[in-house]
């Protein structure tokens, strides 16, 4: 699925394990200090940095109660200058470091990846990440490769809760075209909260420069935070939500994007669909809904093979093409 956003800038991705110049120096606020040394007590391996938005980064080694004994973690906290502690990542050496019940829903997720499409994956890396947003909710980054080599490796970042349910998954693609993740703003954070049930955040950035789909400018710089359904009895699991805010004070919503299989869309919409190609299936049709400000959606659709007839068309909800 492309975008929906084309960026013109890249933007800088900072690695969690990334040094600092030697001749860099960045000294946290005492009110981070204090919360810092009272949070990781026994830690090593220190290193602070500036983020956007004035958030001290720091990276540093530290254990914690392991299954596996004498194992350190690798972790990557956000502080705002009054110490809050907003946004934190910490890397897992091994899946038997992961809770009991995400470590099942791991281990099962790869079983059945395989039971199903004869595809068999390895896990390449794992990570928690803490966000003051997320309600006390952990999620939990599974990076898996196949095994295979032909026609390529595929590699995919799976998601999930602490219940062990994979709620999203992405492909490392897509993965890398993000920016670097940062906490959620508290304005944005409400607006979600009163606009989205059952929601987590997956990242936030800013991206610069972008453009909307008719190429007119959205904004010079803005927010773009991802969310997705939490449980999976929510109807629209595992579709993400790319949420474009404004990177000024009023942070104000500008535009909604969700990537929808057919059987997602309204079903007047999916009727009207299949009228025009009667032998589309939910394999090769792809639905971008788009909601910008205060506008009604619009759904952009993506296919190939016997659909492909739909590719690059725009629709209402009412299943009535917009020209």
């Amino acid at each position: 699925m492309k975008r929906v956003l084309y960026i013109a800038a890249l933007t800088l991705i900072v690695a969690c394990t990334e040094k600092i110049a030697p001749d860099v120096i960045v000294v946290p606020t005492p009110a981070i200090e204090i919360a810092f040394d009272k949070t990781f007590p026994n830690v090593n391996n220190v290193e602070w940095s500036k983020g956007q938005n004035e958030y001290y980064i720091v990276i540093f080694n530290h254990y914690a109660s392991l299954t596996i004994p004498g194992s350190t973690q690798l972790s990557k906290a956000w502080y705002t200058p009054e110490g809050e502690n907003n946004l934190m990542e910490t890397e897992y050496n091994d899946i038997n470091e992961l809770p009991y019940k995400v470590r099942i829903g791991a281990e099962d997720w790869l079983t059945n990846r395989f039971t199903t499409t004869k595809q068999e994956f390895v896990i390449d890396d794992i990570e928690r990440t803490k966000r003051e947003g997320n309600k006390g909710t952990d999620i939990y980054t599974l990076g898996v490769k196949s095994t295979n080599t032909a026609p390529a490796v595929i590699k995919l970042n799976i998601y999930f809760n602490p219940e062990g349910e994979p709620i999203a998954a992405k492909s490392d693609a897509e993965e890398s075209s993000d920016g670097e993740d940062m906490p959620t703003p508290m304005k944005i954070q409400s607006y979600i909260n009163n606009n989205y049930a059952n929601v987590v955040i997956l990242g936030a950035e800013i991206e610069n420069q972008g453009v909307d789909l008719d190429g007119d400018n959205i904004s010079d710089s803005f927010y773009k935070i991802d969310i997705v359904a939490n449980q999976l009895e929510v109807a629209l699991i595992g579709v993400e939500f790319e949420l474009l805010f404004s990177n000024n004070d009023k942070m104000e919503f500008q535009q909604e994007v969700a990537e929808l299989r057919l059987t997602q869309a309204p079903k007047i919409l999916q009727y009207a669909l299949r009228a025009i190609a009667p032998n589309a299936s939910n394999l090769n049709i792809e639905i971008d809904r788009i909601v910008i400000a205060d506008s009604e959606a619009t759904y952009k659709i993506e296919a190939e093979g016997d659909a492909s007839i739909l590719d690059g068309r725009v629709f209402n909800a009412k299943g009535k093409e917009m020209k």
